[in-house]
Parts: C-alpha cells; sequence; structure tokens
C-alpha cells in the first residue's frame, strides 16, 4: 500500500512540476516576441547602440553631473558602464486611449501605434546596477540616438528589460494563459503599463514614474482593463476637454534630468545646450 502511495505521490509531484515548466515557457515565450531580435530593424538598432563614432558610454560618462541621477554621478570610470538588452516601448497613440476607455477591443491599436527601444544602462563593479536608459528611436528619418538618462526609476528598468523576471511575476500572480504582452508607454498619466492579453481577462500593470499622477494605483500592482478604467478614464477626458491630452508622445517632462539628443534640460530651469 505504501509502495502505491508512494508511486502516485512520484506522479503527481511529476506531472505538477512539468505543468509548472510548461507555463512558464509559454509565458517567457509570448514575452520574448517583443525582443529586439524578432524585429526587422534588429541590425540597425544594435548598429546605433555599437556606433564608435556616437560612442553613447562617452556622452554618458561626460555628461554625468548633469544628468541629475545619483546613480550616474557616481560613476568612476567609463568601464563600468554596461548596456542592457532593449526592450521595445510601445507609445500609446489617441486610438489606443480611445478604445481603452470605449471599452473596444486594443490590440489591434497597440500593434498600430509608434514604438521605440530603451536600452538599459548598468553600472559595474561587484555586481550590476541598473542606473538608467537611454531610447533609440527614429531621427531624421533613421535609426539613432534620440534620448539619454531614462525616465523610469532605474529598479524598472531593470524589471522590463527581463523577460524571465517578467514571467515569474505573472506566474506568481496567477496570470496565465497568455496570448500577447505589450510594454506601453502613456506619458500623460506618468506611467508606463505592462499589458498582458489572456485567454480569460486584460491585465495592465503599473510601473509608475511620476508619483504625482498614478491615479490611485501603484507600482507593479495587478490591475484589470475594467480596475484601470474606473481610475483614469476622468482625468483622460478631463484632459481631453482642457486639450491638454497630448497622446502619441514619448515621456520628457515627467523627468527633467534626461538628455536627448539635441538639448540637455536641468531641473528646475530652461537651461538648453546642444550636445556635441
Amino acid at each position: 500500500m505504501n509502495k502505491v502511495l508512494d508511486v502516485f505521490l512520484l506522479i503527481f509531484i511529476s506531472v505538477f512540476l512539468i505543468s509548472q515548466i510548461a507555463y512558464g515557457t509559454d509565458s517567457l515565450n509570448i514575452i520574448e516576441q517583443q525582443s529586439l531580435d524578432k524585429f526587422e530593424e534588429s541590425k540597425k538598432v544594435k548598429e546605433v547602440v555599437e556606433d564608435d563614432q556616437l560612442n553613447i558610454k562617452k556622452t554618458i560618462f561626460d555628461l554625468k553631473d548633469e544628468l541629475g541621477r545619483e546613480e550616474f554621478s557616481d560613476i568612476k570610470n567609463i568601464d563600468e558602464i554596461v548596456f542592457g538588452e532593449p526592450y521595445k516601448v510601445i507609445v500609446a497613440d489617441y486610438a489606443v486611449i480611445k478604445d481603452l476607455i470605449n471599452n473596444k477591443p486594443i490590440l489591434e491599436s497597440i500593434e498600430k501605434s509608434p514604438y521605440s527601444w530603451e536600452v538599459p544602462i548598468f553600472r559595474t563593479r561587484e555586481v550590476l546596477e541598473s542606473i538608467g536608459s537611454f531610447e533609440v528611436d527614429i531621427v531624421d528619418g533613421k535609426w539613432g540616438l534620440a534620448e539619454v538618462g531614462g525616465y523610469m526609476f532605474p529598479v524598472d528598468i531593470e524589471f522590463s528589460s527581463n523577460p524571465e523576471e517578467i514571467s515569474k511575476f505573472l506566474e506568481e500572480n496567477q496570470i496565465e494563459n497568455i496570448n500577447s504582452f505589450f510594454h506601453i508607454c502613456i506619458s500623460e498619466l506618468g506611467t508606463d503599463f505592462l499589458y498582458v492579453n489572456t485567454d480569460d481577462n486584460e491585465y495592465f500593470i503599473p510601473l509608475i514614474y511620476n508619483v504625482e499622477s498614478s491615479y490611485g494605483y501603484k507600482n507593479r500592482q495587478i490591475l484589470t482593463r475594467d480596475e484601470l478604467v474606473e481610475k483614469v478614464e476622468e482625468p483622460i477626458k478631463r484632459l481631453e476637454e482642457n486639450k491638454n491630452l497630448d497622446i502619441g508622445s514619448s515621456p520628457d517632462t515627467t523627468n527633467p534630468n534626461k538628455i536627448n539628443k539635441y538639448a540637455i534640460v536641468l531641473i528646475g530651469s530652461v537651461n538648453k545646450s546642444v550636445l556635441k
């Protein structure tokens, strides 16, 4: 009898482990569909990141004190700067927002929205530490450096660029049967969202970078679509009425410490300098 129970227990454990591994693999595969290597511009984006003439690492090191981030100011030498894997950021256009609050399907609108690639910046010493990011986008008709510094908190940049961590997060929160995944920026809400479409529901996971514009949700709080709409519908309508809704633009005023290709914007000032 004990042997029968032991065999039954062994089979049960094996089936459970296999199902867990299969779940993790399926969700990870869906998330990795948004990886740079899956897109035709992969080579061109990598050329920007590795461009010796552009030399993004030198730009970061030379301007580290102007960035206003403590993590950048603490860089001791250029060899400490390491770049992570680029991740795709959908810049939600008006169609996405309109479909969201009007309870219409949004997948098609998301897929038609413009997007850019955010490249994590790490500082390496004893360990690898996330300190910011830079943006590769269409500049003057071709892929180029659009911004240096980043608008999200370093911990959320690191999280966003790690498909395995995102997959683990979803698994721990019982979000299963994933059909699609996107990282969406809605700068007017001071928040990026990890959007997850499943067989049963749609989920939005906020990554807040402007705390004053969080509209009652918390960072990495899992919201169903209905829960998100309940919190943001009225604020969005007010922005529309006041003509302050500039959907479809990348964040720029939410983090005044970022350096773009054309100007350095310092905290509390309108001081601008052209990058040489």
